[in-house]
């Protein structure tokens, strides 16, 4: 749990806790009891203990928990230990850089450490929470758009799209968040973070809260459910956790439109930018685990344009680019050379040889006020990666299209070069 740290005294989660290798990087102790709630309810939703006679049951009830609290101070060189840590399977993460900002997120590279030397070079499964910017934004900074973590949105009590989680083609997966009735989940006494359930006569200690929402939420029980995978295959690289959890998804919310791209083509798997591949689903994602054979080698490919071009004043432009290798496609990532008098004003599609669109930056105008990708304070996309999940399993041969779209006049912009990477088997 990197977040603000886990009440090391909950009845719930104590059995549960190693305290030797959990860190507290304020005191520097192996205590890792925080001030607030938020790290303690997340950590409840993972592993709160199972058949103890306690208020709640994690999603992975005997699974150990490591408490680090880089919250508590707040300082990068804490946030880079906390995510590179030994000894650590899952890294479960209810928060991330801001989704209206595209400024590079240092970290990453720690993240990266972590794949490259975690379980023995299987990688740490990395779980970020999509962010709670709601209907406006989509999660749009690099962690969540990193083909080494895993983005989860949150889905309500019906299973439908929540009004505060946000979007993309980012997205694996999606998870209970709450939105009345939120979840209810272990709580730090004495905290003012949200209520506790104190009037309810068997808490009367104020160990539990039913009011945790947010993709807050929703990220720890995807990383529950990664505990129980590795519980049944420890030998499943952080690839391989990624790729099951994307194929056994549930598909939630039948009717919503978001289940087909623009021009009607469905994905090898069906997507949605607010869902990902679907609702987690633990029973199908352990028993495909189990089984499992590690996919093989990852394959690189990446193909790049130098091509100088004025950008039209509202209207499109569109670009393309051909593929001759081909690999089964986990993830694709796209890179622009491109700058922009109101980036606000810029939206971003890349269509697949299938057909499969993602859409990686956009603007919606609600109420005649645009809600756009990213921070108005940048004017440019240089040096952004825009990452994709939605083209899992296709091929990646053929002509890959480009479509630069400006919605408002009187703004200019030029792209110079574009680059595609992509990822697969």
């Amino acid at each position: 749990m990197v977040d603000t740290g886990v009440e090391a005294l909950h009845p719930d989660l104590k059995d549960n806790l190693n305290l030797d290798l959990s860190w507290n990087y304020l005191n520097q102790t192996k205590d890792p009891t925080p001030t607030g709630a938020h790290g303690t309810s997340c950590a409840g939703i993972i592993a709160a203990r199972g058949w103890n006679n306690e208020g709640v049951r994690g999603v992975a009830p005997f699974t150990q928990l490591v408490g680090l609290n880089p919250f508590s101070t707040g300082y990068d060189n804490d946030f880079q230990d906390a995510l590179a840590r030994p000894y650590v399977d899952i890294s479960s993460n209810s928060w991330g850089p801001s989704s209206w900002s595209l400024e590079p997120f240092g970290d990453l590279e720690y993240i990266e450490q972590g794949i490259e030397t975690g379980r023995g070079g299987k990688g740490i499964v990395y779980v970020f929470a999509a962010g709670n910017d709601g209907f406006n934004a989509n999660a749009s900074s690099n962690v969540h758009s990193s083909r080494y973590t895993i983005t989860v949105a949150a889905v309500d009590a019906v299973g439908g799209k929540t009004t505060y989680s946000n979007y993309g083609s980012n997205i694996l997966i999606s998870a209970p968040g709450g939105e009345i009735p939120n979840i209810m989940t272990t709580y730090l006494p004495g905290s003012d973070e949200y209520p506790s359930i104190k009037n309810y006569a068997d808490n009367t200690d104020g160990n539990y809260t039913d009011d945790f929402d947010g993709t807050s939420s929703a990220a720890p029980m995807v990383s529950g459910v990664a505990a129980l995978m590795l519980q049944a295959n420890r030998n499943l690289t952080y690839r391989d956790v990624k790729y099951i959890i994307a194929t056994t998804a549930r598909k939630t919310d039948l009717t919503h439109s978001g289940w087909t791209n623009s021009i009607g083509v469905t994905s090898v798997h069906e997507f949605n930018p607010y869902y990902g591949f679907g609702v987690i689903n633990a029973d199908a994602a352990v028993k495909k685990a189990k089984g499992f054979t590690t996919l093989s080698e990852e394959i690189e490919i990446k193909t790049e344009k130098s091509e100088y071009i004025a950008l039209t004043d509202v209207g499109t432009e569109a670009f393309s680019m051909d593929i001759n290798d081909s690999i089964a496609i986990e993830h694709v990532d796209l890179q622009l050379m491109l700058a922009h008098t109101n980036i606000g004003d810029i939206e971003i599609e890349l269509e697949s040889p299938r057909g499969t669109i993602s859409k990686l930056a956009f603007c919606r105008d609600i109420s005649g006020y645009f809600y756009c990708t990213g921070d108005w304070k940048y004017y440019s996309y240089s040096g952004y990666k825009f990452g994709s999940v939605r083209h899992l399993d296709e091929n990646s041969v053929g002509t890959w299209k480009l479509r630069i779209k400006d919605l408002r006049s009187n703004s200019w912009g030029t792209l110079s070069h574009w680059s595609l990477q992509i990822f697969g088997h």
